[in-house]
């Protein structure tokens, strides 16, 4: 544990894109310009104060807040009970499928975590930031929380034990995502899925996703975007969003490799190989969006690979 203990700190937790098409559950990247910003300061109880300084509307009662669970399990990991209050500066939208609850979970645990003098690494605190996940799903899944924790891009190979692998990718693949004026909450989004699945689709989605780690390690362009096919998810999930096919059509036609589903959605994503076919890719996106009367905001960023940290 470092002496170096504060007192008060901000911490950025970047946005994530979640699935990346065949990655169900197990991938996900971290997107630079948008996150969550929070303030956190050390109290002299132990007690916590969430206060919201965004015009993202959050839970009133704190048991509903992603951050309660976080910040209990590791009171309880360290033996410790101070307390500490919690400032939200900027907020992911709830339900936007960019990593919300993910970047709440992160910022509160590498905050806390921070505050106490660093017991924990970056790694450790991931199954701590999982907690928030749990809450608002059901499910404590990472592949959002370890990319927005490490950055890059990371594969979840197993969470019983918890083992995280980052994968090399090409630096100049470029993402699009654009999030329509809709709202999908994580459980509602994993509701509609099938609990079981024929030998057939689960043979098809491991090819994709072994495909898709090959692809990006070896900087196969053509193998990243053939290998972006769900076959699981996003045929149950795609009818909550408006115009999906034809917005992801849209994207291949401007020359994207792969677009897919973000998360639970309703943002949608591509990869592209560079900037320039990541914005015409994003601009044939929100015209489609449009077209079904939907406004929405378009966000372009290389994978980024820094994960949260202190401002």
């Amino acid at each position: 544990m470092s002496n170096n203990i504060e007192k008060k700190i901000r911490i950025f937790a970047p946005a994530t894109v979640s699935n990346v098409g065949s990655g169900f559950d197990i991938m996900g990247f971290a997107i630079e310009g948008t996150g969550d910003t929070i303030e956190m300061e050390l109290r002299n109880d132990s007690h916590f104060i969430i206060e919201n300084n965004t015009g993202v509307v959050l839970p009133a009662d704190p048991e509903e807040n992603v951050i309660t669970p976080v910040i209990r399990s590791l009171q309880k990991e360290l033996g410790i009970d101070v307390g500490v209050n919690i400032k939200f500066i900027s907020k992911i939208k709830p339900g936007s499928g960019i990593g919300s609850s993910a970047a709440s979970s992160v910022a509160a645990a590498y905050g806390f975590n921070r505050l106490l003098g660093n017991p924990l690494i970056k790694s450790e605190l991931i199954r701590y930031a999982m907690e928030g996940e749990r809450l608002v799903s059901g499910a404590d899944h990472a592949d959002n929380i370890a990319p927005c924790m490490l950055g890059g891009f990371a594969l979840i190979r197993s969470y019983r034990p918890l083992d995280i692998i980052e994968i090399p990718y090409p630096r100049s693949i470029f993402c699009t995502v654009v999030l329509p004026d809709l709202s999908i909450m994580t459980s509602v989004g994993r509701s509609v899925i099938q609990k079981s699945h024929s030998l057939r689709k689960t043979i098809t989605q491991t090819g994709n996703a072994a495909g898709l780690v090959a692809g990006l390690i070896m900087g196969d362009f053509e193998l990243i975007g053939r290998s972006m096919v769900d076959v699981i998810a996003e045929p149950k999930r795609k009818d909550m969003i408006p115009g999906f096919d034809d917005v992801r059509q849209a994207a291949m036609d401007a020359g994207a490799l792969g677009c897919n589903i973000s998360g639970s959605g309703p943002s949608v994503f591509a990869l592209s190989k560079d900037s320039t076919t990541a914005r015409e890719a994003g601009n044939a996106m929100v015209r489609i969006f449009k077209k079904n009367n939907l406004g929405c905001k378009l966000f372009l960023s290389p994978i980024s690979n820094k994960g949260v940290s202190e401002i």
